[in-house]
C-alpha cells in the first residue's frame, strides 16, 4: 500500500505517521501537508477534511485485500472465504494498529465525527462480502452487510488492545458473540437454522468461523416480519480441539525447531478455526494432519501441501494451507527451510 508516490498516498501515509506519536485531534491539516511534503493547496485537491482521509485509508485498504483475493476453490465455502478476506484486512492493517489505536480512541469520544465514517465503513464490508462470494441482492444483502460491520467491529476492538502476536484473543472476540455456523449452499449460502421474529427462518451468516445467526428470514407465522426477526441462536456449537505436536516435527534448513514452534503457536488459533468449521457438519470427525511447507529467505511460506493426514477431509486441508500460506517466519540466514509438522484434531 501507498507506493505509488501519488499525493493521495503521500497524505494518507503522512496522516498515519503522525497519528503514531500523537493525538488525531492534535494533528492540523498543515501538519499533513508538511509531513506529505505538500503545500495546503495541493493537499486541499486531494481532500476536504481528516475524516476524507480516513475514507481514503479504508478504500486502500479494500483495494489491497481485494487484490489478495484468490478465486473460489471446489473445496471453499463462501464462509471460508470470508474467514480469509477479513483476515487479509487485519493483516493489511497491521503496520498502521499504533495510529488506528489513536485515531479511535479520538472518535470513541466524538461520536459525531465517527458518524462521518459510517457510509464508508459500510461499503468496506460489502466488499469483503462480495469478496466472499455472498449472495448481497435484495433485504437480505443489507442485512448481511450490517451484520458484518457490528461483528468486524467488535472485533477491530479486540485487535486494537492485543499487543501479542497471537490471534487467539482477536479469535476469541467472534467466538464471544455466542453464534452459530451454519450450512453453506453453493456460493451464496450462508445460512443456519435458527428462529425468526414470530416465526421458524433461516439465520443468515454475517461472519466467519463462529460468525453465524443473526437476522431471520421470516418464514413463519405469528408476528415475523416479511423480512424476517432477530433470530436466536441455534444448537450449541460443538468444541474442538488442536494439539500441536512439536515433537514430531521436522525442520530442515536454517531455523530451529523452537523458531517454528513459536510461529505455529502464535497462529493455532486459525488453524483450530479450520476444524471447528467442519465438525459442525460431521460431530465424529477427528484424526491428525501432517502439513509440509517451504520458507524462502524472506520468512516467507512459499508452497504448502499435505504431507500425510488421517483426518481425510478437504475442506479442513485447504483451510490449514490457506492460514499457513499467510504465516511469516525469521528470516532463514544461509538457506530455505522445510518444515512437517503434526496438527492433532478431535472433538470435545
Amino acid at each position: 500500500m501507498f507506493d505509488d508516490f501519488s499525493k493521495r498516498s503521500k497524505a494518507i501515509k503522512a496522516a498515519l505517521d503522525l497519528a503514531k506519536e500523537r493525538s488525531w485531534s492534535d494533528i492540523a491539516l498543515s501538519d499533513i501537508a508538511r509531513e506529505a511534503g505538500l503545500s495546503l493547496a495541493d493537499l486541499r485537491r486531494e481532500f476536504a477534511c481528516k475524516t476524507d482521509i480516513l475514507r481514503a485509508f479504508q478504500a486502500e485498504l479494500d483495494a489491497a485485500v481485494l487484490a489478495k483475493t484468490r478465486a473460489a476453490g471446489e473445496q471453499s465455502t463462501p464462509r471460508d472465504r470470508l474467514f480469509d478476506v477479513v483476515m487479509s484486512r487485519f493483516e493489511a492493517m497491521q503496520p498502521y494498529r499504533p495510529a488506528l489505536k489513536r485515531i479511535a480512541t479520538h472518535l470513541c469520544c466524538r461520536p459525531g465525527e465517527a458518524a462521518l465514517l459510517l457510509g464508508s465503513s459500510l461499503q468496506s464490508q460489502y466488499w469483503m462480502l462480495q469478496a466472499a462470494g455472498a449472495k448481497l441482492d435484495g433485504p437480505g444483502g443489507a442485512l448481511r452487510v450490517s451484520g458484518l460491520a457490528a461483528i468486524y467491529g467488535r472485533v477491530f476492538c479486540v485487535w486494537l488492545d492485543d499487543d501479542t502476536p497471537s490471534l487467539d484473543k482477536m479469535l476469541g472476540g467472534l467466538g464471544a458473540l455466542h453464534t452459530v455456523v451454519g450450512r453453506g449452499s453453493g456460493g451464496t449460502g450462508l445460512r443456519g437454522s435458527g428462529v425468526g421474529g414470530g416465526g421458524t427462518g433461516k439465520g443468515v451468516l454475517f461472519g466467519a468461523g463462529e460468525l453465524g445467526t443473526g437476522v431471520g428470514t421470516g418464514s413463519g407465522s405469528g408476528k415475523g416480519r416479511g423480512a424476517g426477526g432477530v433470530g436466536l441462536p441455534g444448537p450449541k456449537a460443538k468444541e474442538a480441539q488442536l494439539a500441536l505436536d512439536n515433537g514430531g516435527a521436522k525442520v530442515h534448513g536454517f531455523l530451529s525447531k523452537e523458531q517454528i514452534d513459536r510461529v505455529v503457536r502464535a497462529n493455532q488459533a486459525a488453524i483450530k478455526y479450520c476444524f471447528e468449521v467442519e465438525i459442525q457438519r460431521q460431530p465424529k470427525l477427528e484424526g491428525a494432519v501432517h502439513m509440509n511447507w517451504r520458507i524462502d529467505l524472506q520468512g516467507n511460506v512459499t508452497v504448502v501441501r499435505v504431507a500425510k493426514s488421517t483426518l481425510n477431509n478437504a475442506r479442513v486441508e485447504g483451510c490449514m494451507a490457506r492460514q499457513i500460506k499467510r504465516w511469516i517466519f525469521p528470516k532463514p540466514d544461509g538457506g530455505e527451510v522445510d518444515v512437517t509438522y503434526p496438527f492433532l484434531f478431535r472433538g470435545g
